[in-house]
């Protein structure tokens, strides 16, 4: 995985297809914000659905918003099967190519997942819900590692492969703090509210550690990676606390809140912030992983010069 992408191209599209999802999360989050999740109880629905509402229709908010979301995973999932294709076509890697089609395969999953969401609502709504939730950051850590892949940088040998570790506890902390945001986004249960604000607790210090790793061992690549890091970071935890304050600094149940756009805004801005702190903790360990391979390769082949000489 140390050789160079075969063209720049596979790289553009895949950071595009990186962006696809993202906003495929935030629609996805604005969905849950509203209440809005069965607000069309059909499903599969065309990609051209939210073209082919009647006036009536459009100044249905919760209607327009989860066929806003529906259209965006259409896009989404459109994105990824071509950069699936194109990496099938153009890729000399073969690990990068299964890659591709791992990515495939798991955003088919993620809109089956929707798709049972809707229909099985009264049996397994909830279940579905967050199983879809928890699942779309998988998706997009595959296609993260995919664009990082892809870009044309070769890796120098370095003392990097000391962050592969750490970087590996930072993404356990995330995306459990990730899954435990889910639980609480779909349940509100009490031990959910304690267990999200005691792992954002650690999710912070795994991913502070990391960046401060990132920056004092590694190459240029993964110091910029780590002032990503450092950045999303300290705006998760802003986001985190505003969003917190939305939901329970009321002291009301949070289901019986008005929604209002504000409630909504913030709390989507801070899942999409979620979303963006994996993206970087992701990059972080994947350049770790890659800085490693090539400091493996060069040590391989300083004996094999040496004998020649």
């Amino acid at each position: 995985m140390t050789d160079t992408p075969t063209s720049p191209w596979l790289h553009r599209w895949s950071v595009l297809t990186v962006c696809a999802a993202v906003v495929t999360m935030g629609f996805g989050s604005v969905v849950t914000n509203f209440k809005a999740g069965m607000a069309d109880r059909a499903w599969p629905t065309p990609p051209d659905a939210l073209l082919r509402m009647t006036p009536q229709q459009r100044h249905d908010v919760p209607l327009v918003i989860e066929h806003s979301h529906r259209a965006a995973a259409w896009v989404a999932g459109g994105s990824v099967a071509v950069l699936a294709l194109l990496l099938g076509l153009f890729e000399r890697r073969r690990s990068v190519r299964w890659l591709g089609v791992a990515a495939l395969v798991g955003v088919s999953l993620q809109a089956l997942l929707g798709g049972l969401r809707v229909t099985e609502d009264a049996r397994w709504g909830t279940e579905f819900k967050v199983f879809h939730g928890c699942f779309a950051p998988l998706v997009l850590a595959l296609l993260v590692t995919v664009a990082i892949l892809t870009a044309r940088a070769a890796p120098a040998p370095t003392s990097a492969g000391r962050l592969l570790r750490p970087s590996l506890y930072a993404l356990a902390a995330v995306y459990g703090q990730i899954v435990l945001g889910v639980l609480l986004r779909h349940t509100s249960a009490a031990l959910a509210q304690r267990a999200h604000l005691l792992m954002a607790f650690a999710a912070v210090v795994a991913v502070a550690w990391l960046a401060r790793l990132a920056w004092v061992e590694g190459d240029r690549a993964l110091r910029v990676a780590g002032v990503v890091l450092a950045a999303v970071l300290a705006l998760q935890v802003g986001l985190g606390v505003e969003a917190w304050m939305a939901q329970f600094g009321h002291f009301q149940v949070p289901d019986a809140l008005p929604v209002t756009a504000p409630r909504v805004a913030v709390r989507t801005a801070h899942v999409l912030g979620g979303a963006l702190l994996l993206s970087a903790t992701v990059g972080v360990a994947v350049l770790a992983r890659r800085e490693a391979a090539a400091a493996s390769q060069a040590a391989a082949t300083e004996p094999r010069l040496e004998e020649a000489a």
